[in-house]
């Protein structure tokens, strides 16, 4: 009493592929009813690859924005912690001179530079993280898996924390 999981037909090319599918189900009627299997093709299956893979893209997006929120929240309150504790010294600069624009630009610069650190050391260790699970799958899945390090990713991370560091670090310095 053996049970078949899977048949795989090959075809000699795509022309072939719909009439080939037609025939194995009118085979497979003859011995089977029609709700006990299916037939599918790997277009099928890459779309449904495919829409599984969008669907975590949009979970990760999600939880990457609010990662970035909650991170840009805790920049702000930082910098009002800061800008409360230095009250001082701002008397100090507008004493000698410091216009209300460049107290802001040295707040602001401080928020950039904490979220620019912090993005450097999370690129650093997602990079460390990836080519360690690069290594893991090339010893133990697949020798043939490459770690790629695109450098435009660089790019966009820095640009992000700068973003990051602006945005949430304006109301502070103001």
């Amino acid at each position: 009493n053996q049970k078949i999981q899977s048949i795989m037909l090959q075809a000699e090319n795509k022309e072939e592929v719909e009439m080939i599918k037609k025939q194995a189900e009118k085979i497979l009627l003859k011995k089977f009813e029609k709700d006990t299997f299916s037939v599918v093709d790997q277009s099928q299956i890459l779309s449904s690859i495919n829409s599984i893979l969008s669907t975590l893209t949009v979970a990760l997006t999600g939880i990457a924005a609010i990662s970035l929120i909650v991170g840009g929240v805790g920049i702000m309150n930082i910098m009002l912690v800061s800008v409360t504790e230095r009250t001082k010294e701002i008397g100090i600069l507008k004493a000698v001179g410091a216009t209300k624009d460049t107290i802001l630009e040295q707040f602001l610069l401080e928020s950039v530079l904490i979220t620019t650190i912090g993005g450097v050391i999370g690129m650093i260790l997602g990079v460390f993280f990836s080519f360690s699970v690069s290594l893991f799958m090339q010893a133990f899945v697949n020798p043939e898996w490459k770690f790629v390090f695109p450098v435009s990713a660089v790019f966009i991370g820095v640009f992000v924390s700068v973003l990051i560091g602006v945005v949430f670090g304006i109301y502070p310095a103001r």
